[in-house]
């Protein structure tokens, strides 16, 4: 289940962003969990396992044009490797169920996973 990061609760956010090379600094971490807070049409959401109830997934998303832009999307490190993908498409499905009617859509980063994540369910 995706769940909004609360503003006033940015520790998970900011230790799940810490797994990406980008923010493996407290202070990048940091930064990028306030760029997110900074606008309206940017977002953070938490995937909370089912199962665990631990949050072991983050998805940084930024609305624009009838789209959502995923622009980060992170997988725990208490998450095995060989099941992180499988986390991922998941937290993809959800994020489409939460935005029906718009197009999911990413980066130059983030474009390849989002590829993979449409042929699964449509290839």
């Amino acid at each position: 289940m995706l769940v909004n990061v609360k503003k006033d609760q940015p520790k998970i956010a900011i230790g799940l962003l810490s797994y990406l090379p980008a923010f493996h600094k407290f202070a990048a971490a940091q930064q990028e969990y306030a760029w997110y807070q900074a606008d309206s049409k940017r977002d953070l959401l938490l995937w909370q396992d089912e199962a665990t109830h631990h949050m072991t997934a983050l998805v940084g998303i930024e609305e624009a044009y009838h789209t959502i832009v995923v622009r980060l999307i992170v997988v725990g490190a208490e998450v095995p490797r060989n099941r992180r993908r499988a986390v991922r498409q998941v937290v993809l499905d959800a994020l489409q169920q939460q935005y029906p009617n718009q197009v999911i859509m990413g980066t130059m980063t983030t474009q390849k996973m989002i590829t993979r994540w449409r042929q699964q369910d449509h290839g």
